[in-house]
């Protein structure tokens, strides 16, 4: 069963990479990442919006087996 608890430790998830990619945005001098994620996965289009990153577009048939990808990426302000 998946109770409430699972929200708050996912938002603590979120919180804690986007103190991360900030953190070394700064530290490498880094001005771009990039996140390529499946795109018939559930997850694929909140996880990486919710970590800030713009949605760049679909790659069709991108994935070894055929499937199609969706590329996010943050830049540095």
């Amino acid at each position: 069963l998946v109770d409430k608890s699972v929200d708050s430790c996912a938002l603590h998830y979120i919180r804690s990479l986007r103190f991360l990619i900030e953190h070394e945005f700064e530290r490498r001098r880094i001005n771009r990442f990039q996140m390529f994620t499946r795109a018939d996965m559930p997850w694929s289009y909140r996880f990486p919006t919710a970590l800030g990153f713009s949605f760049e577009g679909r790659l069709c048939r991108y994935g070894a087996d055929g499937a199609d990808y969706h590329l996010f990426s943050k830049v540095r302000e």
